[in-house]
């Protein structure tokens, strides 16, 4: 196949050989058209257990290096709970699948893919088709739920809105490791998908807060449904501030006098500490939680927001691709006579670090969020 395309063709070669690999190099250096050199290694070569489960290994906390057991006290995540939800969902119903793209584990499918073999789908590093294949299983009456982190689910737009979203099919895209990523580096960060989803065609985008309230969306999506639903949620496992289920309106959680905030997922929780802060330096402000970010009533929003002049849009995500752009929009066709001003973060590309310092860098902790409002004040 490669030299029919013009390549120079070499292997395939063990790639754990190292003195074949350099001697292959050093032939391709030789020529002057394109060359492929084939290599073929084996995941976590060398450490048996990595070798035995390669996909459990590829991202690993603390672990036992006699027994390759997790050092880590095992609890409820937003993983474990979407693919428990998901098998007892498909239990009682024949028509729900699962596709994901290479992240069986790592999006929580591995008991569903024991249990349903049958309606279980990983189409490996191809993330444009397994969207297409889920829109056509959903065209053929199935109830597909497309299992993807963020960072990889930008490489399907183009299946997502011709193969999906025009057609209006009901697919579920679980967008796991949504928003800020601990140590991946700049490649692994979920924070472009919002600005992606918000601008396709009958769309609808759900952003948890809390565990509990994921496994409310997912059925909720599932059961009521009818055309794309998006559900983000971040790696973890935060479970405050969640909203009662469905229909998911804008819901305010503290009332204050003068500034509103408004925010959606995990931040919701930083935005309310933020509020708390702002109490004690006598800024009074409103929280207001979103839950569903695509179809948001403007007016029951600013019913929410009041007789204030300044409301902050706090989100995990880059400013070029923002609910804040949205709100802004919307507002300035409507009643609204203050100033939305976004809190996010920016154009940054972001450097491996942790999610608390991932935060505290950007200023989406609560005492960042209360600095940016505060500042604000004392310009106005």
């Amino acid at each position: 196949m490669f030299e029919n395309m013009g390549f120079l063709y070499l292997g395939p070669a063990d790639g754990h050989n190292i003195k074949e690999v350099c001697k292959l190099l050093k032939i391709a250096k030789d020529y002057s058209k394109p060359t492929l050199i084939h290599l073929t290694t084996t995941k976590g070569k060398g450490y048996k257990y990595a070798e035995e489960s390669p996909e459990v290994f590829h991202g690993v906390s603390g672990f036992n290096v006699k027994n390759g057991e997790s050092s880590e006290v095992s609890s409820k995540s937003f993983a474990s709970v979407f693919g428990d939800t998901i098998v007892k969902l498909a239990d009682n119903d024949e028509r729900i699948c699962a596709i994901t793209a290479a992240m069986q584990s790592g999006t929580g499918l591995d008991d569903f893919a024991k249990k349903h073999e049958a309606r279980f789908f990983d189409v490996g590093i191809a993330e444009g088709h397994a969207v297409t294949m889920a829109g056509g299983l959903a065209k053929q009456g199935m109830i597909p739920v497309c299992a993807i982190y963020s960072t990889f689910i930008q490489r399907a737009y183009d299946m997502i809105f011709h193969d999906v979203c025009l057609p209006n099919l009901h697919v579920i895209f679980v967008v796991d490791r949504a928003g800020l990523v601990a140590e991946d580096g700049q490649t692994h960060q979920g924070i472009y998908d919002v600005g992606m989803f918000l601008q396709m065609p009958n769309m609808v985008v759900l952003c948890p807060s809390g565990i509990s309230e994921m496994e409310r969306m997912l059925r909720y999506a599932v059961s009521e449904l009818s055309g794309p639903v998006v559900i983000r949620y971040p790696r973890g496992e935060y479970d405050r501030y969640v909203s009662n289920g469905p229909p998911y309106e804008p819901m305010k959680l503290k009332t204050g006098n003068d500034v509103t905030i408004i925010s959606y997922g995990r931040l919701v929780e930083n935005a309310m500490e933020a509020a708390e802060l702002l109490d004690k330096q006598g800024i009074s402000a409103t929280v207001i939680k979103l839950t569903d970010i695509s179809n948001i009533s403007i007016e029951k929003l600013l019913s929410l927001i009041g007789d204030v002049e300044h409301v902050f849009v706090v989100e995990e995500c880059v400013s070029g691709g923002c609910l804040a752009s949205k709100l802004a929009l919307e507002f300035s066709e409507s009643s609204f006579s203050g100033r939305l001003i976004p809190i996010n973060l920016g154009n940054a590309v972001l450097p491996s670090a942790s999610v608390d310092e991932l935060m505290r860098l950007y200023s989406l902790d609560a005492a960042g969020i209360a600095k940016k409002i505060i500042a604000s004040q004392k310009k106005a």
